[in-house]
């Protein structure tokens, strides 16, 4: 048994020196880690991370302007909840001319300031959540808003019945 406390003892003090030298060691100064720059797809070619995401919000905001263009009604719907088969489901059934896509919130404030139609005074309501966004033809808008109060209203008699 004798032995056993000498070997206890050894091995806390062993647990001890290699807790003191990690304490010491977070108190060494260590050089900083560079950032290092984000490549792009082709050799060679180097983009900060930065320059790549603004590059992408520039191109939906680009799409969301040019759908824009062509919309007399533009309305969202809260995304929780609904799942992504549902979301493939639904856009298999809209009529040519409307479109349908999620789309960051600041991207169609930004996008809205730009047309009269869609700038309305109480828009910053509307961006406080996760939305996706139809965009809809002047002569597709009743059948747009009938189909998605249908789709609501199925949706409600599934989830009912589950």
């Amino acid at each position: 048994a004798g032995g056993r406390e000498v070997l206890t003892v050894a091995a806390m003090r062993s647990v001890c020196c290699v807790a003191m030298l990690a304490a010491v060691q977070a108190l060494v100064p260590t050089p900083l880690v560079s950032r290092q720059a984000a490549v792009s797809g082709r050799r060679g070619d180097i983009q900060m991370a930065g320059a790549a995401a603004l590059e992408r919000k520039t191109k939906v905001l680009n799409e969301v302007r040019s759908k824009m263009d062509g919309a007399s009604l533009m309305f969202c719907v809260r995304s929780e909840g609904i799942r992504v088969n549902e979301i493939n489901a639904l856009r298999q059934t809209l009529p040519d001319g409307v479109e349908f896509k999620c789309v960051k919130n600041t991207l169609v404030n930004l996008a809205a300031k730009e047309y009269e139609n869609f700038n309305a005074d109480n828009i910053d309501t509307l961006l406080h959540y996760s939305n996706y966004w139809f965009f809809v033809q002047e002569e597709k808008m009743r059948e747009s808003v009938e189909l998605w109060n249908d789709w609501i209203k199925k949706g409600k008699k599934a989830s009912a019945r589950s």
